[in-house]
């Protein structure tokens, strides 16, 4: 796994020989990498959790539209008390597993 800043100051991993462009937010969670990748680029597959040994753990797909009717993708991410929570466009604050990736919970953030 290594690391490099581009010119435009992106931030680029390349993992397993895998470029991985368009990182908005990194958080390092329990040995994991929790990558928030920018969704022009990704579409809605944009939050990815990858191994210290850069093995993709899980990726959220198509991560909101069981509860929105909007184009949705997630703009944030945070670590906060122990849980992982993703942050969609439309305002709405996913608790996920850190194990599967899966939504345990979610609530409209006012």
């Amino acid at each position: 796994m290594s690391t490099k800043l581009q010119r435009n100051a992106e931030l680029v991993f390349t993992i397993n020989n895998q470029t991985i462009e368009g990182i908005l937010n990194i958080l390092v969670i329990q040995g994991m990498l929790v990558l928030l990748l920018d969704n022009t680029l990704y579409g809605e597959s944009n939050v990815l959790c990858y191994s210290f040994k850069g093995d993709l753990i899980w990726t959220i797909s198509n991560p909101v539209r069981v509860h929105s009717e909007y184009e949705t993708y997630f703009v944030g991410t945070a670590f906060q008390e122990g849980k992982l929570l993703v942050y969609s466009k439309d305002g709405v604050e996913y608790d996920v597993s850190l194990e599967t990736g899966t939504f345990n919970k979610y609530e409209l953030v006012k």
